[in-house]
């Protein structure tokens, strides 16, 4: 089972005040230091999901302030746009949102070596070198990274993947793709809204990720 639970840092904004006050002192300060409002607000909708969805009792700090469970589950965190996501599962698990901006782009200035390797160019072409094409390709590359810690300059490529990938629009103009050792996993997905008490309503979400089959 892999669990996906998004936060839309609207709600962040709406409870800011409360939401800070739940801040560890070095969260706090972390949260203040950012120069954008908005990368405040990403920052503490990740907090806010870590301490809703794995609880104080579970998630540690590394010096650095690297998140971490002791109960051996796996997560990973990412964020674009109003939306920040954390992905829950027993293994090991990346994960990349991204908002589709739709403006004119010449893609093919981008999709190229030394980012990506000459076959994902290759599908990258083979799927009209549409916007669609370049953020399904951008985000299984960056998932697929961030599970195995391989950068850009390594030679990572999807298409040699022998882990599961999944992709799907979760919300209008949103691309979402996640890898994970999990093959026909099965999906939750839901959407966190607080009340302006902080209480916690999780809204189920119908649409969940699909296998992106290599």
């Amino acid at each position: 089972m892999i669990k996906l639970f998004y936060l839309n840092i609207d709600t962040v904004e709406a409870n800011l005040t409360g939401l800070m006050g739940l801040l560890s002192q070095t969260s706090f300060e972390k949260a203040k230091s950012f120069h954008k409002h908005e990368d405040m607000l990403r920052y503490i909708a990740g907090r806010t999901l870590l301490k809703i969805v794995l609880g104080d009792n579970n998630v540690r700090y590394s010096p650095r302030g690297k998140p971490y469970i002791l109960n051996g589950e796996r997560f990973n965190l990412s964020h674009s746009g109003k939306y920040t996501v954390l992905a829950l599962s027993r293994d090991s698990i990346g994960v990349d949102i991204e908002t589709i901006h739709r403006k004119p782009h010449d893609y093919n200035r981008i999709v190229r070596p030394p980012i990506f390797s000459e076959r994902e160019c290759v599908f990258f072409r083979e799927n009209g070198c549409t916007q669609d094409a370049f953020y399904l390709l951008w985000t299984l590359k960056e998932s697929y990274m961030k599970r195995t810690g391989q950068g850009l300059s390594q030679g990572s490529c999807v298409f040699k993947c022998r882990s599961a990938l999944y992709s799907y629009v979760p919300f209008p103009e949103y691309r979402l793709s996640l890898c994970s050792s999990e093959r026909d996993a099965l999906f939750e997905c839901s959407r966190l809204l607080l009340d302006s008490e902080l209480k916690v309503f999780h809204e189920p979400l119908e649409d969940i990720p699909q296998p992106f089959v290599i």
